[in-house]
C-alpha cells in the first residue's frame, strides 16, 4: 500500500511536496489548489509506461508547458511514492517538446539502493515484469496499476458498443457493457452491485444491459421493484452517477489504486456514508487504497475522528500546491475539539489553517 506520493516540478507542484496517505484519504481544498494534479499522476505514470520516450503521455497531461511547473525553467520532473514497508521509488524525467529524454530512477527496496538511468518503464509496461525483483516491482505496481475515477453523466448515458472484455471507463463509459458481462459471467460482482444499489436505492432491485437503439449496442437497463424496467434516460442523473462509482468500486482489482474525483457530484448527502462504506469494505476486503477529493461536508464529517486521512491543499504565493495533513496542523486538531471537519470547510477555517 502507497504511503506517500512525493511530487516537485509537476503541474502545480513547484517545491517537492511529499503527501503522506492512509488506506482511504481524502484530498479538500479551493478549486485550482492541485488537487487533481497530484491524482493524475497514476495516469500520467501509466500512459509513460506503455511508450517511455514519445510524445503520447505528455500530451495527454497538456504538454511539457503544462506538466511543467509554470516559471520553474526545468525540465525535470519528479515523481516519488513510497510503500509501507519503507520501501522507496524516485522518477525524475527530464522532458523536451519531443518527449521525454531520459529517466533517471532511485530505488531502495529488499534492503539495497539503486541509482541508474535505464529502460525500466519498458520493462514495466510488459505485466509489470519482475525482472528487478519483489520489491521495485511492488512498487511500480502500486501507481502504475491505479485507475482515475471523474465520472460524465453523458459518458454513462451513451450506449456501450457490444463487445467482449469491455472495461469500464474512468468517465463511467461502457457501464452497460461491463454490465452485461457481470450478469452473464460473473455473477459475484452483478449480486454484490445489485445488492448494494437496492439497500441505498431501495425501489432499484437490479442492474442489466438492455437493447439499445444503436445497432450492435446495449443500455443500461434499471428493474424497479415493482417489475418494470427503465433505460439510462428514465432514471434520476443520482442514480447513475451511484450506480457508476459503485461499478468502480466493486470492479476494484486487489491492491490497486483508486483516485477518485468529487465522489458526491450527483448523490444525495445521506447515501454518500454509503459509498464511503463501501469504500471501506473493498479497502478492507481487498486491499485496495482510495484516494479522493471532495467539497463536501457531508464526505468530510465521516473523517472527523481520522484527521491523519485529511490532506488539506492550497497554493502559495508563488503559485505553486502547498500540502498539510490536518492531523499536523495544530490549529485544525484543536479546531476539531469543537467543530466538525465539514463545518470548518464551509467557514473557510482550512484556508487559514497554515499559520
Amino acid at each position: 500500500m502507497l504511503s506517500s506520493i512525493t511530487l516537485s516540478n509537476y503541474k502545480s507542484f513547484g517545491t517537492r511536496q511529499i503527501v503522506p496517505l492512509q488506506p482511504l484519504t481524502v484530498l479538500v481544498g479551493p478549486n485550482n489548489s492541485g488537487k487533481s494534479n497530484l491524482m493524475s499522476v497514476g495516469r500520467f505514470f501509466r500512459n509513460v509506461a506503455v511508450e517511455p520516450w514519445a510524445v503520447p503521455a505528455l500530451n495527454a497531461e497538456g504538454g511539457p508547458p503544462v506538466l511543467l511547473h509554470r516559471g520553474s525553467g526545468s525540465p525535470v520532473v519528479e515523481i516519488g511514492w513510497g510503500l509501507d514497508d519503507d520501501s522507496r521509488y524516485t522518477a525524475r524525467l527530464t522532458l523536451t517538446a519531443k518527449g521525454i529524454e531520459s529517466i533517471r530512477e532511485q530505488t531502495h527496496a529488499e534492503g539495497a539502493d539503486r541509482d541508474d538511468e535505464s529502460q525500466f518503464f519498458q520493462g514495466f509496461s510488459q505485466a509489470f515484469g519482475r525482472n528487478r525483483g519483489e520489491g521495485a516491482w511492488r512498487l511500480t505496481r502500486a501507481l502504475g496499476s491505479s485507475r482515475s475515477v471523474r465520472l460524465s453523466l453523458r459518458a454513462i448515458r451513451a450506449p456501450a458498443a457490444v463487445v467482449q472484455n469491455a472495461q469500464l471507463g474512468s468517465d463511467g463509459s461502457n457501464a452497460a457493457a461491463v454490465i452485461g458481462e457481470w450478469s452473464a459471467g460473473d455473477l459475484a460482482r452483478s449480486e454484490q452491485l445489485d445488492a448494494f444499489l437496492h439497500r441505498c436505492v431501495p425501489e432499484v432491485l437490479k442492474v442489466r444491459a438492455g437493447p439499445s437503439a444503436t445497432p450492435g449496442h446495449q443500455d443500461l437497463s434499471f428493474v424497479h421493484t415493482r417489475g418494470q424496467t427503465f433505460g439510462p434516460d428514465a432514471v434520476s442523473d443520482g442514480v447513475l452517477f451511484f450506480t457508476a462509482l459503485a461499478m468502480h468500486l466493486v470492479d476494484a482489482s486487489p491492491g490497486i489504486v483508486l483516485f477518485i474525483e468529487e465522489p458526491e457530484t450527483g448523490i444525495h448527502p445521506r447515501r454518500l456514508r454509503d459509498v464511503i462504506d463501501l469504500m471501506r469494505q473493498i479497502v478492507r476486503e481487498r486491499g485496495c487504497q482510495i484516494v479522493m477529493s471532495t467539497h463536501s461536508p457531508v464526505v468530510l464529517d465521516v473523517f472527523r475522528d481520522e484527521p491523519e486521512a485529511i490532506v488539506l491543499f492550497r497554493r502559495d504565493a508563488g503559485g505553486g500546491t502547498e500540502t498539510r495533513v490536518a492531523a499536523e496542523a495544530p490549529r485544525v486538531v484543536a479546531a476539531l475539539e469543537d467543530a466538525s471537519p465539514g463545518e470548518l470547510l464551509e467557514t473557510g477555517y482550512f484556508d487559514g489553517a497554515w499559520d
